[in-house]
């Protein structure tokens, strides 16, 4: 039934995806994933909390940070992989810009994937 719910959820993207003027395959699919990848933590989140005495402080909130510190894990191989160290290029352009410093930059990047 859980999964059933992502039907219409799926199907709504979908065909906001098509009405797009730059609709690309690419995006689509991007969607999709989180989509199905929002819906998987939410299911693999109720079956972890479902009962059974796992940790002694593992409550929702905790439970929460330790997926987010997971996926974050997981991901920055991924970025790395797929980016490149194309966003060090970036980074610089902004700080050449002046709009921020290499410091305040470099903070709120780590904040970022922090929180």
């Amino acid at each position: 039934l859980v999964y059933a719910t992502l039907i219409p959820i799926i199907g709504g993207v979908a065909i906001a995806s098509m009405k797009e003027l730059s609709f690309t395959w690419l995006a689509l699919g991007a969607a999709m994933l989180s989509n199905v990848s929002s819906a998987g933590r939410g299911v693999f989140a109720k079956k972890t909390m479902s009962g059974k005495k796992i940790g002694e402080n593992l409550d929702a909130q905790n439970l929460y940070a330790v997926l987010t510190a997971m996926s974050t894990a997981i991901l920055i191989p991924i970025m790395l992989a797929v980016e490149g160290t194309s966003f060090l290029g970036a980074f610089k352009k902004l700080v050449a810009a002046g709009d921020f410093t290499n410091k305040s930059l470099s903070n709120l990047l780590a904040l970022g994937g922090a929180c």
